[in-house]
């Protein structure tokens, strides 16, 4: 690999008779999709102001000096000497995209420059990924008297002005308050990058400064000014609190809700959370607040048109093509008006996507061309059939789809935060403790829809049916809903052709917009719809207090209990229970299909007045809080125990879970190897960029890779002990089932144990109070959940209703399951599935 390195070996010239690709910019998306594109089918130039590609995470470590500038820098030459066909590099900056004409004229903007003026040339495609800029909100000062964190060069010269603002405090005859003001560095942002500052500044003052300028290193003071409730709005609350607290300990000063108004060259003005106006001395601004588009940017959008209307950027379509461009211009990153944040994870998925998508279409050309050599050749009709279906197979263009791979931040004193999409969401940087799981996370799919060939181009009404069960419920929850539960809990939907005669051909468009509707009053009833998070939290504890989950009822029924609460705190027109059941029987009479589940009749409004529900959802959502600071769920207080037994069940719960942990280590050790496997197999997975339909193919790499990976374990099993394969034959299978079923139950007592504890050290009198303060919330729930006409007695009307039980109404003992039965492994399931869906912890922001 050395070798390769630095001997690349020729690459074949440019070709005229391919088409050329212009790709400006030099940062994530460019230089991802360059990576992933096949040069041997395309003529390549690439524009930057900047010959390297900046690896930003590390930024923030460069002014403090922990990271040198070149250890996160790669030349773009390093990376287009290494593709097959020679790649164009001009180090220049891009001043105008003509998209009619299809040029871009650059001109060198370097310290020494030619006798050359700007330059124009043409393309074929451009991959427009020139990035943002920072955005400073036109606040006087900020561009003149406040340094920037967005380039290398604002990193090193931030960290010639730290320098700068130490050797001036340590200059003699400085007053006191001088000193305190060179030595106060503030940062301006609450963002990663801002965060990330403030923590590499502490660190700095504690391991440099304090070894080499002892007399000054106590007096450093940073401040974070963030305009925002909170710092790192984009991860989750607990989260926010370990950083706060964080910052605390290392006396970081951080000033929420305060806006800035006005930055001098020694002072910054800013308006206080009481809306008083402060001027704070400073010796260093750093400015991490937020981007802004590029000159060009915008003049392209103004070139575009009526194609281009969203002032936050490029609008592209789904396959990151520009909208307006016929298709040549391709924009992703910074630059575009995404649902995604802007980061440089999505920036690098979306170039490694356009860069295989340009290979696809390479592929869809060449083949093309093939199926014309055949026809025209008059070759088999098997041969042309053959590339005809490679032809359309190559022709299908997969929509651009974002995996999230989590989070990072650095906080400085050697402590980090990470917000994954595994381990609950949340690491800390510290040993793991009991936390409340996080609100699951909602995958937005799109309708699949197989054999679009049929499906016709002029118009005619037809109907589409989604080959995956979610599809449509994905599609309709994006366009319409903010909703914790993605799954619509609703019968199937069966239309025969001789029940339904008017949905045969000719189909009328007043039919399908009738099924359509109902189509959409039936996921709706199955839906959480709610103004914001706060009363999806409120509306879910009123729905356990009414009906507890394990309550002889489907999850949906629950699901729709939650909606009827959701809607009164809502202040809508109050969805009644039977109003949320009533187009379960199936599509019907087109005229009356489709009129949703919401009622308009005005008999219909609530009878308690809209402050009193105001007052119980306020007194439910305290209510919530109480019990998450102490990491209890309502369930735990609704049957409360007495302390002698609650030590009785905890003593119980340790001899149990210790004796399935000792009994689970011989089968751990087999399924040790076939666990890391598919982790390994996995993460390769996940690194190769993005991926279609996502978590169906992580589903099949961990079936694939653990059937070999424990095929492996048992032959090497039966191998090892060859003299007594009769016995092994049959243990070594049955030991590694009872495994897992040793396993689930030992995490389950833990869970058991966990919240026992809790309950135990809570206190006889916090316990009755909190018993007293749930007991009348649940009666006020209660007179609340008749006036909405919901079932009196929940478990006999759901007993009715078809419910059966699952699991929480009555223990493995008296409900007479035994350990190995079919119907505890039953309760043991819906018990998992109740638990994430018990969640009492939303997103602070309403985004």
């Amino acid at each position: 690999m050395a070798w390769k390195d630095r001997h690349p070996g020729d690459q074949i010239p440019h070709d005229p008779s391919k088409k050329t690709i212009i790709v400006l910019g030099s940062g994530w998306a460019a230089i991802s999709m360059l990576k992933s594109l096949d040069t041997q089918e395309y003529n390549v130039i690439v524009v930057s102001p900047r010959n390297y590609f900046l690896f930003t995470p590390l930024l923030p470590s460069v002014p403090v000096g922990t990271t040198n500038p070149r250890s996160i820098i790669q030349p773009i030459r390093y990376i287009t000497r290494h593709k097959a066909r020679r790649v164009l590099c001009y180090e220049g900056e891009a001043l105008a995209v003509d998209p009619e004409a299809r040029t871009v004229t650059f001109q060198d903007t370097s310290p020494i420059r030619g006798e050359g003026g700007p330059s124009t040339i043409s393309y074929d495609y451009l991959i427009y990924a020139v990035g943002a800029e920072t955005q400073t909100f036109g606040i006087p000062g900020a561009k003149e008297n406040s340094c920037f964190l967005k380039e290398l060069w604002d990193a090193e010269q931030l960290r010639s002005k730290t320098m700068d603002c130490i050797e001036s405090a340590a200059f003699p005859g400085q007053s006191d308050s001088e000193v305190d003001r060179l030595l106060h560095m503030v940062v301006v942002g609450g963002g990663p990058t801002g965060v990330e500052l403030a923590g590499e500044l502490h660190d700095f003052a504690v391991d440099d400064l304090m070894r080499w300028y002892p007399e000054l290193a106590q007096r450093v003071k940073i401040t974070l000014i963030e305009a925002l409730p909170n710092v790192l709005p984009m991860f989750s609350k607990q989260l926010i609190a370990y950083t706060e607290s964080t910052f605390k300990q290392n006396k970081i000063d951080i000033l929420t809700k305060t806006m800035v108004k006005e930055i001098k060259p020694k002072s910054v003005v800013v308006k206080d959370p009481s809306g008083a106006t402060v001027e704070i001395p400073f010796g260093l601004l750093v400015w991490a607040g937020g981007n802004t588009l590029r000159p060009i940017t915008k003049d392209l959008i103004a070139k575009l048109g009526e194609h281009q209307t969203n002032k936050r950027g490029l609008t592209v379509d789904d396959h990151m093509a520009v909208v307006g461009s016929n298709g040549t211009i391709y924009a992703f990153g910074d630059c575009t008006a995404t649902s995604y944040a802007p980061t440089a994870q999505v920036a690098a998925q979306q170039g490694t996507y356009v860069g295989r998508l340009f290979n696809q279409m390479a592929e869809k050309e060449k083949l093309e061309a093939s199926v014309e050599d055949l026809k025209r050749s008059k070759a088999e009709l098997n041969e042309i059939d053959a590339a005809s279906k490679k032809l359309l197979k190559a022709s299908k263009f997969k929509p651009f789809h974002y995996s999230h791979q989590g989070s990072l931040a650095y906080i400085g004193s050697d402590k980090a935060i990470a917000d994954l999409p595994f381990l609950n969401g949340n690491l800390d940087g510290t040993a793991p403790g009991p936390t409340e799981v996080g609100a699951l996370d909602v995958f937005y799919g799109s309708i699949i829809v197989e054999n679009e060939s049929f499906i016709p181009t002029n118009g005619t009404p037809c109907i589409i049916c989604s080959n995956h069960t979610n599809s449509l419920t994905d599609a309709m929850h994006r366009e319409r809903f903010r909703s914790d539960v993605l799954v619509s809990f609703n019968p199937p939907l069966k239309l025969r052709p001789k029940d339904y005669p008017q949905l045969i051909q000719p189909v009328e468009f007043p039919v399908i917009r009738s099924l359509t509707a109902f189509m959409q009053s039936q996921i709706s009833s199955g839906t959480i719809d709610a103004p914001d998070w706060k009363t999806v939290r409120v509306a879910k504890l009123a729905a356990r207090m009414y009906a507890p989950l394990g309550t002889r009822m489907t999850l949906g029924d629950h699901v729709r209990v939650t909606r009827v609460f959701s809607d009164a705190f809502s202040g809508i027109t109050s969805r009644k229970w039977e109003d949320s059941i009533k187009d379960e029987s199936g599509w019907g009479d087109p005229t009356t299909a489709g009129k949703g589940v919401s009622s308009d009749d005005p008999q219909s409004s609530t009878v308690a007045s809209e402050e009193s529900r105001e007052r119980l959802a306020e007194d439910l959502a305290e209510y919530q809080d109480f019990l998450t600071r102490l990491g209890i769920k309502d369930e735990r207080i609704r049957r409360a125990l007495p302390r002698a037994f609650l030590f009785y069940r905890i003593l119980i719960r340790v001899v149990w879970m210790f004796f399935l942990l000792t009994i689970s280590i011989p089968g751990l050790l087999l399924w040790l190897p076939i666990y890391l496997t598919t982790s390994y197999a996995v993460w390769r997975f996940k690194m190769s960029g993005p991926i279609w339909d996502t978590f169906d193919e992580i589903a099949q790499y961990k079936m694939v890779y653990g059937l070999a990976a424990g095929v492996t374990v048992y032959g090497l099993c039966l191998l090892v002990t060859w003299p007594v394969t009769a016995i092994t034959f049959w243990a070594v299978p049955l030991l590694m089932w009872l495994t897992l079923r040793w396993w689930e139950d030992a995490i389950s007592a833990a869970r058991a144990l966990n919240a026992l504890l809790r309950l135990f050290l809570l206190g006889r009198h916090e316990l009755g109070r909190t018993k007293v303060w749930r007991d009348r919330l649940h009666k006020r729930v209660m007179e609340l959940a008749q006036q909405l006409e919901l079932p009196e007695d929940p478990e006999a009307y759901f007993s009715r209703r078809g419910g059966k039980e699952k699991g929480r109404v009555r223990g493995s003992w008296e409900s007479g399951s035994r350990y190995f039965s079919l119907k505890r492994r039953r309760k043991r399931d819906w018990n998992e599935a109740l638990r994430w869906y018990d969640v009492t912890d939303y997103p602070n922001t309403d985004n």
